[in-house]
């Protein structure tokens, strides 16, 4: 059972059964936008983006977010700019970018072969979790099942972003996913580090 602590905000809770089918969730939510990344072989890193809508997608018949594919590749290809490096088959995923960082983020998926997994950055940029060696010790789905699900939680607000997929070439079928919006004195915070910003840029001017 998810419980969201007296600190934290209500937890938002993401179904997409809960949606009429085609219905456009790329920004439907609070702090949050959602958008596909698909690339299929180029050598350069230009993925196109698309929305993200409710449909039923293979391999399991319910209603999700559509099938991602090839995590793997997409990290390969994230970290091969710049070089000849081909993407092979390719990969489609799904992209979470928050307003505020968050600091809880988890996700339902189906699947078959390849297990479902997610990579994890802060506002700079920086790979916080994910399947390489080094931060593989949370989350990572279990081959032969027919489901799993992903589990992100940390200490501090740090995720900006997330990228969901499945690991290699097959197919993943996102259903539900869940995260904390920051506290509203959190977000007042914020609000005040921007408006002094512009205070300071217009001084200097």
């Amino acid at each position: 059972m998810l419980t969201a602590s007296p600190a934290r905000a209500d937890l938002i809770v993401v179904n997409a059964a809960d949606y009429p089918l085609g219905t456009d969730l790329s920004t439907a939510f609070d702090g949050l936008a959602i958008s596909r990344l698909t690339q299929a072989g180029d050598p350069t890193y230009n993925p196109f983006v698309s929305p993200v809508t409710a449909v039923v997608s293979y391999p399991i018949s319910v209603p999700s977010l559509g099938a991602t594919r090839g995590l793997s590749e997409y990290e390969a290809c994230r970290t091969a700019v710049g070089t000849s490096f081909s993407c092979l088959t390719g990969f489609s995923v799904l992209e979470f970018t928050f307003a505020a960082p968050t600091d809880f983020f988890q996700i339902d998926g189906h699947f078959f072969t390849d297990p479902n997994y997610l990579l994890a950055y802060d506002a700079l940029g920086n790979l916080i979790a994910g399947f390489d060696a080094a931060t593989r010790t949370w989350g990572t789905g279990i081959e032969g099942t027919s489901n799993s699900t992903l589990t992100l939680a940390r200490g501090q607000s740090d995720i900006s972003r997330v990228v969901y997929g499945a690991y290699s070439g097959t197919s993943v079928t996102p259903t539900e996913f869940r995260y904390n919006v920051p506290e509203p004195a959190t977000l007042v915070l914020v609000g005040l580090g921007v408006v002094g910003a512009a205070m300071l840029r217009r001084r200097r001017k």
